[in-house]
């Protein structure tokens, strides 16, 4: 069997800097406060306004040090709980 070469795209995630710019004064808040991580999360639910795209979430994940699959499951409950659209 031939293997041919093949051209890979670079994946770029982009978020968004302003919204981003919220959720790290909650961040910030949190660490001062000692308050656990989640606190950010729970923070976050109750601003469907703030409408994160899946890589605004992955970005919240890599700056509270979780794994990049909790991007995806609270991506997906912010979608199913206020019915978002953003990708």
């Amino acid at each position: 069997m031939e293997v041919l070469p093949a051209e890979f795209a670079e994946i770029v995630v982009e978020y968004n800097p302003l919204k981003l710019a919220v959720v790290q004064q909650m961040i910030n808040i949190q660490q001062e406060k000692g308050y656990q991580k989640g606190w950010v999360y729970h923070q976050l639910k109750d601003l469907p306004e703030l409408n994160l795209s899946l890589s605004d979430w992955q970005e919240v994940a890599r700056r509270l040090e979780y794994k990049p699959g909790w991007a995806w499951h609270k991506w997906q409950e912010m979608q199913e709980r206020y019915g978002l659209d953003s990708a």
